[in-house]
């Protein structure tokens, strides 16, 4: 069926749009690890969304980073040792953990946002707004769709 090809291609861009991105935002920090900055702008969405005073629960983040807890454990650990996050006590019950970003990860990531936006203002220059705009109604369009096949299948 061509639309099963055309939806293989569509994955496959997708994915290659992300590993742009990700290597747009890689130059802004060459000799940090690509999934460090990624994490680092995947907390800071995750403490935005569902955090209070900067910090989410550590055991929030399995479910919200889609990643198992040994895994979110290992990544939170590397990001500790390289002073980017720390665990501190829930003030609420002593007996679980919040993360937050240290002030050295919110700059590293201010700078990596920062990269990436330039980066894309000189690509919707490239392109032009108008192409822009239409993209994003487009795939806002599509997301709208997807989100309500996965809530018709649940």
């Amino acid at each position: 069926m061509e639309s099963d090809h055309a939806l293989s291609d569509l994955v496959q861009l997708f994915w290659q749009i992300r590993k742009t991105m990700q290597t747009s935002i890689q130059q802004a920090y060459p000799d940090r690890p690509r999934s460090e900055l990624a994490m680092l702008e995947r907390l800071h969405y995750i403490i935005r969304q569902n955090g209070q005073d900067g910090a989410v629960p550590v055991s929030a983040l399995p479910d919200c980073l889609r990643m198992l807890a040994p895994a979110v454990s290992r990544t939170l650990r590397q990001l500790e040792e390289n002073g980017l996050v720390e665990r501190i006590p829930d003030p609420g019950d002593h007996r679980k953990a919040l993360v937050r970003l240290t002030d050295k990860g919110e700059a590293i990531r201010l700078k990596a946002e920062d990269r990436m936006r330039e980066y894309m203002h000189r690509v919707i220059d490239r392109v032009g707004e108008e192409t822009f705009a239409r993209m994003l109604d487009d795939l806002s369009t599509w997301e709208q769709a997807m989100q309500a096949e996965l809530a018709r299948e649940e």
